[in-house]
């Protein structure tokens, strides 16, 4: 059973091993719900098990978007309205909320202002009665020897799930009568939700949902932002992606902020052991083709971008930057010592490094290879990271073998330039002032 519902069951369902199914879970998954939704009666929703698992709590799809305001009725419309456009979209399936609004019935009082006040009665005298028989007031303590217990003040219980009570219920008068409850109400019978989930004590509805295949995250969750966007939400319902949804949607803001952070960190530590402010740039500048490489080889083969290939291109990164710092090194070395120019310099250390460089690639290279063929179980969390990192070091290999001697040669032209620059700005400053 799920959570003491008695509609809503679980089925755990133990696979074979993947060299003997020869599928993808996915594929089974995919097979199993067009099967499943032929059967009527029933709405099945399936969900792999997972190692890790981030805010999934007990939904019945693998992501989430969560409404929360401080009305449930405006909650409960706005999510309900926002899952029949999910519903209809294609880069999304098994939509389904925490909140059936329909499933329950509720019962309440509308009282009557006018006939309340020809008695004396204000509403605030209504909602004690109402308070005294369901809402277990204290009324007092009972001492024990050794603790003590309260004094609850309370109809039967068996009446209290009865709506025909009140009509048993007395309401007292400006002038002490007791005025029949059934006088100044009028009740009412309405659907509502069976239960009402709550996050940080305020109501909150939850959209689980599962990408049909060939669909990454990142486009479903551009999907449901533009179908949101075509619905007048009201602004006290506050929405968000939770669980890896949520993780996925801030993932992108926070790896480039990362990124940037690591760049300037480089860039620091280069400055500081080169005692330049331009070096470090022509070490920098490798950046791009190893990132390319990665993107190249994952767009080729039709992988999707998660954290692993985002891990996998920091590794490249740092493979082909240590490639860099190798020629960088020694060409400064050849300026500082030897006495040569920045072009000879940088060519000399190109040709000599070139053989070490090269083998720690192709070493590299071969290592991730078994992760990029994908064999083994388990081998869809690997794949993308050997993937990236094959493609990212090919090509950045063969790219930047040219275009470091390049950077290095124009980046020292430029400081050239804005050595000269700025000592014939200082002499004229100089003449002006004598």
């Amino acid at each position: 059973m799920g959570g003491g519902v008695m509609s809503v069951g679980n089925l755990w369902v133990g696979l074979k091993p993947l060299d003997v199914r020869g599928v993808p879970i996915e594929a089974v998954i995919e097979r199993l719900r067009s099967e499943l939704r032929k059967i009527a009666g029933i709405r099945a929703f399936l969900l792999p098990v997972q190692d890790l698992n981030i805010g999934l709590g007990s939904t019945s799809a693998r992501y989430q978007y969560r409404l929360t305001g401080t009305d449930v009725g405006t909650v409960v419309r706005a999510g309900e309205a926002l899952r029949q456009r999910m519903i209809h979209l294609p880069e999304v399936t098994d939509v389904i909320t925490n909140i059936d609004a329909r499933a329950g019935l509720q019962v309440g009082l509308m009282v009557d202002r006018v006939q309340a006040g020809r008695f004396g009665i204000t509403p605030q005298a209504v909602d004690n009665t109402l308070y005294d028989a369901f809402g277990q007031r204290q009324i007092g303590l009972i001492y024990l020897p050794l603790s003590y217990s309260k004094v609850v003040m309370e109809v039967d219980p068996k009446y209290q799930s009865d709506p025909s009570s009140f009509a048993s219920l007395y309401v007292p008068g400006s002038n002490g009568a007791q005025v029949p409850l059934a006088h100044l109400t009028r009740p009412w019978r309405a659907h509502a939700p069976m239960w009402v989930r709550h996050a940080q004590q305020f109501p909150t509805m939850t959209l689980s949902f599962d990408t049909r295949p060939g669909v990454s995250i990142g486009q479903a969750i551009a999907a449901i932002r533009r179908a949101q966007a075509t619905l007048d939400i009201p602004d006290e319902v506050k929405t968000e992606f939770t669980g890896e949804a949520g993780e996925a949607s801030a993932s992108g803001t926070r790896q480039l902020l990362l990124f940037l952070g690591a760049v300037c960190a480089v860039y620091i530590v280069l400055g500081v052991l080169y005692e330049s402010y331009a070096h470090p740039l022509t070490i920098l500048s490798t950046l791009p083709a190893a990132s390319f490489g990665a993107l190249l080889a994952l767009w080729l083969t039709h992988t999707e971008f998660t954290i692993m290939t985002a891990i996998a291109c920091i590794l490249v990164v740092g493979m082909v930057m240590k490639n860099a710092i190798l020629v960088v090194d020694f060409a400064l070395e050849a300026e500082r010592n030897d006495r040569l120019s920045p072009m000879r310099a940088i060519r000399r250390a190109a040709l000599l490094r070139v053989r070490p460089i090269t083998m720690t690639m192709l070493v590299a290279v071969l290592s991730a290879l078994p992760l990029a063929m994908g064999t083994g179980a388990g081998h869809e969390l690997r794949q993308p990271l050997g993937i990236a990192i094959v493609g990212g070091l090919l090509l950045s290999q063969v790219l930047t073998l040219y275009t470091t001697p390049v950077s290095y040669v124009l980046i020292d032209h430029l400081k050239q330039r804005l050595l000269r620059s700025v000592a014939a700005a200082a002499h004229y400053s100089g003449d002006g002032t004598s």
